[in-house]
């Protein structure tokens, strides 16, 4: 038996054995062998980041459309992300940008608190947070584009 043909039937055990382990225990694994990038996400903040992406407000459904697909400068965006325990609005992972978009709810004191504890985490973790009211991105969608382009394209540059 070729030397190669023996060691892909080693690999494709391993990755069947890996995959009938509990969700928990392939990401101990993975984590113990380098291969997970990223900390594991609840099954419960997974479920509500997917819920999140189909009931977009309208301030971020115009700003996705102006994000998605590379459109902003062919830089890749993603939406309602899970990220230590939170859900981001936006996120450019390449350029480590996080976008959240603003509404009343957030004038509040105690509610700007925790934004900023919020902020102050992820910020320790590497990311660049960029807040935005919801009526900037509805009445001034290209400022407010323009503003993100800088700040990622900075941070890449930086790199």
């Amino acid at each position: 038996m070729p030397l190669l043909f023996v060691f892909r039937i080693i690999v494709e055990f391993c990755r069947i054995k890996l995959q009938s382990l509990p969700l928990r225990e392939r990401c101990r694994v993975a984590t113990e062998r380098g291969s997970l990038p990223h900390s594991p996400i609840s099954p419960a903040n997974r479920t509500n980041a997917k819920r999140m992406r189909s009931e977009m407000t309208e301030a971020e459904l115009k700003l996705w459309n102006e994000l998605r697909a590379g459109r902003l400068m062919g830089l890749k965006f993603r939406r309602q992300m899970p990220i230590s325990n939170y859900i981001v609005d936006f996120s450019c992972p390449s350029a480590r940008v996080i976008v959240e978009l603003d509404g009343l709810q957030h004038a509040d004191d105690a509610k700007a608190a925790k934004d900023a504890n919020r902020t102050a985490l992820l910020e320790s973790q590497g990311w660049q947070v960029l807040r935005f009211w919801n009526d900037d991105v509805l009445h001034n969608i290209d400022n407010v584009c323009q503003h993100i382009w800088i700040v990622c394209d900075e941070r890449s540059l930086k790199k």
